[in-house]
């Protein structure tokens, strides 16, 4: 079914490349959708798009004005339109319409109100244009009009975060609040001309006024052919890859037939899927095996695999998912309250029961999982006045402290503000419009910075010492270089490049002493060769279900994967242990292979390593019983031994037990730290940790104990043993360790102290520990070339080179003496 939904999203977006792009099943027509402009608004994102379905253009389509069948008698409502949904009517006085389960239209005073289950909303005049949408939570935002023109769009505080520009009828800008705009142009009234915010053009052509070539700012084209009602024929990409689609209705069942084949060279891989009048899959075939069935039993679908097998899906009235029953007939279940379809229990196929509760506006105040059981853990959610979440508690018990994490935000809804447990703060300054900061201070008041282009790519990361790593982009946003800085003063900075094809898959990358890694596809995108700088090569083939087939190594040692036999009778048992379409059932590696069998739930249950020796084939087997939600609790070795587990509610692992009834068991806090380890021999090692779970303490089994202490960004800085010996550590302000200090127990002066120096691209370059010091010199890739440790009397000094691949050259030991090393076409030492 269709699910036009609200663009208020907490994704932030790359603007302006395709978000999605398919042929409709249902009608055969291309479909497209490009987020042009997206803003950072409390409670998430607002976004303007375009979609291209239908055979049309339609700019943000859950905004689109309301379009209404109206009875010829009487001049009443029959049907409403929301931008191709129609909603039909329910309710004998025209006040209620329902396009399924999950969404409705509503009289609302003198307008109208789409609303879904979820909480979202959109309010419309009485003539059907769109005034406001919002959700639960509160956050709305305003559509403003100009006649019957949308002229701008508001947001919860007044602010105005997009403005429209039109000529006539048609809408020639959008920009925001920042000055960010994007731009249109037409010829013949349909669009030609998209000028993204980063001022890149991309065109369109039209054959019969229905869309026939999409062109990129690279100048790259995707070709459609239509038939004459504007079904889709066939596609070609930018790199040549040819897909070609048979449409057709079938009057008998009322189902929609679309044949897709996929050109490979000489491969062709054919898909055909069978979907129903509500857009809902009813079958699909892979090269004539059909891989899924779908039944429909009430408010059940009940899924069919290609080996017969059943997976079964239940729904409530609201076509809320309330449980699956799995082939090994496991099940889970879930339950929601029934005004608002929030989730309120959760139970998974071992019985453990999670519950949440709710207040206010549907938000979520607490969480209890594993609900009864010991390993019970409560969660609690506090929200503001404006209903942003600003807390996150995670509860006391007996073994563990209450941890609570903080949010503060500003008036947009970005986050500024996060104190952790231990009550550190990062705070966040100057955001852009799409709500990306562009300051970060840490716990230590430490300041990171950041910058975007206008469609959010990262343009450059400066940490707090100054040091600045910049990135470029191609006309479509792909990264095509990133620059180092230099990694000591007075060197230039380095650099690493990338290019692309016309898919936007990255096929070579050069680094910066010119070495080239390369990367080759066949037409339907599987990776088929990898080059590295020293022209090593590895191979890969696909069958026609683009499953791989072969890996080739530089000396030709090649690793075939064998998949189950698609042909067979699922009732012959043939497919009993298959797996998934896509899991081999024997890998054969140049020396040996490997056997595996699948259980119900496509887990390797069973492998078998088969090797040819002088004696014959040797046949060694290993097995794995998993429990219902797939912990391993058995594994049996190639010599019949067994190992089990056992594991608590929340599927943490409480014991093993080996071969020789050794038992070794494991407790834990409510925050997941492993807080007991007790051995086979009933030696037990004990663990505290503070709110951000770090590790305070370690308690061996003979008592000795080892303390921790760290600062507010998280990093060391105090070590004590069991004998009260103690280690301090000292960090520059972009996190480096610069010096350690070692104090004996009892006194207050360190008795050794270590420094430790960097290069700018955050390499060791030299210690000095009062006795011995040591210097590492580092060639452009940041491979070490030389150690020079220097011990007071002499200094030794190593060496080493490297292959432009990064396997080691030779080694120059400190006699003077150079060991050369030599590798074959595979990689390996020759």
């Amino acid at each position: 079914m269709s699910r036009l939904t609200l663009l208020l999203s907490l994704l932030l977006l790359t603007l302006s490349t395709p978000t999605h792009a398919a042929v409709d099943p249902t009608d055969g027509s291309y479909r497209t959708s490009v987020v042009d402009l997206s803003v950072k608004v409390p409670g998430g994102m607002v976004s303007w798009s375009r979609n291209y379905e239908r055979n049309a253009w339609q700019f943000t389509p859950a905004w689109a004005k309301l379009k209404f069948t109206l009875d010829d008698l009487d001049g009443s409502v029959l049907r409403i339109d929301r931008a191709g949904d129609e909603y039909e009517k329910i309710a004998s006085d025209g006040s209620l319409f329902r396009f399924d389960a999950r969404m409705t239209i509503a009289k609302n005073g003198g307008g109208w109100r789409w609303a879904d289950r979820d909480g979202n909303w959109v309010d419309y005049a009485s003539d059907g244009r769109a005034l406001q949408f919002g959700n639960r939570r509160g956050d709305a935002v305003s559509l403003n009009y100009s006649g019957e023109q949308l002229s701008s769009v508001s947001d919860r505080n007044g602010r105005t975060v997009l403005n429209l520009t039109w000529s006539g009828v048609q809408l020639s800008k959008v920009s925001d609040y920042s000055g960010r705009e994007v731009s249109y142009r037409y010829a013949g009234g349909l669009l030609s001309e998209v000028t993204d915010v980063r001022g890149q053009v991309w065109r369109y052509e039209y054959s019969g006024g229905k869309l026939s070539k999409l062109i990129d700012p690279l100048q790259r084209a995707t070709t459609l052919s239509l038939s004459g009602t504007g079904r889709t024929r066939t596609l070609t990409g930018p790199d040549g890859a040819i897909t070609r689609y048979a449409f057709e209705y079938l009057s008998g069942p009322k189902q929609y037939y679309l044949k897709i084949t996929r050109e490979n060279g000489d491969l062709q891989e054919i898909t055909e899927t069978w979907t129903d009048r509500d857009r809902e899959l009813v079958r699909r075939d892979v090269n004539g095996i059909t891989v899924l069935k779908v039944y429909r039993d009430g408010n059940k679908r009940i899924h069919e695999d290609y080996r017969g097998r059943r997976t079964t899906y239940d729904y409530d009235e609201f076509d809320n998912p309330t449980g699956v029953v799995y082939p090994d007939g496991t099940r889970t279940r879930t339950s929601y309250h029934v005004a608002t379809s929030n989730v309120l229990s959760e139970t998974d196929e071992r019985g453990t029961l999670t519950e949440h509760s709710y207040i206010g506006a549907g938000l979520r105040s607490l969480t209890i999982e594993a609900k009864g059981s010991p390993a019970e853990r409560r969660t609690r959610y506090a929200y503001d006045a404006q209903n942003r979440l600003v807390s996150i508690t995670t509860e006391a018990d007996a073994d563990t402290a209450a941890a609570s994490t903080g949010y503060a935000y500003d008036e947009a809804g970005n986050i500024t503000k996060i104190t952790d447990a231990e009550a550190g703060e990062t705070r966040f300054e100057d955001f852009d419009a799409m709500g990306n900061a562009r300051t970060r201070i840490d716990a230590r008041g430490k300041r990171w910075t950041q910058t975007f282009d206008a469609a959010g790519n990262l343009l450059s990361q400066t940490d707090p010492l100054g040091r600045t790593t910049r990135y470029e982009y191609d006309a479509v946003g792909n990264r095509i270089k990133t620059i180092f800085p230099p990694a000591q003063l007075g060197e230039a900075a380095t650099e690493m490049v990338y290019h692309y094809d016309a898919a936007n898959r990255l096929i070579r990358t050069v680094d910066a002493l010119g070495g080239e890694r390369s990367t080759a596809y066949d037409r339907a995108g599987n990776r088929i060769e990898e080059e590295d700088e020293s022209d090593k090569k590895t191979r890969y083939s696909y069958d026609r279900f683009n499953r791989l087939s072969t890996i080739s190594d530089g000396n030709n040692n090649v690793t075939r994967y064998v998949y189950p036999d698609l042909s067979a009778d699922p009732s012959s048992g043939a497919l009993t242990h298959a797996g998934d379409l896509y899991q081999p059932i024997r890998i054969e590696y140049p020396t040996f292979s490997r056997e595996m069998k699948y259980d119900l739930r496509d887990r390797v249950h069973e492998q078998t390593e088969v090797f040819a020796n002088a004696q014959g084939t040797q046949r060694t087997r290993t097995q794995t019983r998993f429990d219902a939600v797939g912990n391993t609790i058995e594994g049996i070795d190639a010599a019949n031994r067994s190992s089990t587990f056992t594991y608590d509610a929340r599927n943490r692992l409480t014991s093993t037990t080996d071969a020789l009834n050794g038992v070794t068991r494991y407790s834990y806090d409510d925050r997941d730290n492993l807080l007991s380890l007790t051995d086979a021999n009933n030696n037990t090692h004990r663990f505290s940790y503070d709110r951000l779970n770090r590790t305070l303490t370690e308690a061996r089994p003979m008592g000795q104990t080892h303390r921790y202490a760290y600062d507010a960004a998280g990093n060391l800085i105090e070590k004590r043993d069991a004998r009260g010996q103690k280690a301090t550590y000292v960090y520059d302000d972009a996190g480096r360790r610069t010096t350690v200090q070692y104090t004996h127990a009892g006194e207050s002066s360190p008795h050794k102290t270590v420094s430790f120096s960097y290069n700018d691209r955050n390499v060791l370059t030299g210690y000095d520990d009062g006795i011995t010091s040591g210097q590492y010199i580092y060639d452009v890739l940041l491979r070490k070339t030389q150690e020079a440790v220097d011990y007071g009397d002499f200094t030794w000094t190593y060496r080493y080179s490297y292959y432009p691949n990064g396997q080691k050259a030779s080694y120059t030991a400190i006699d003077g003496t150079t060991f050369s090393y030599g590798y074959d076409a595979a990689k390996n030492l020759a």
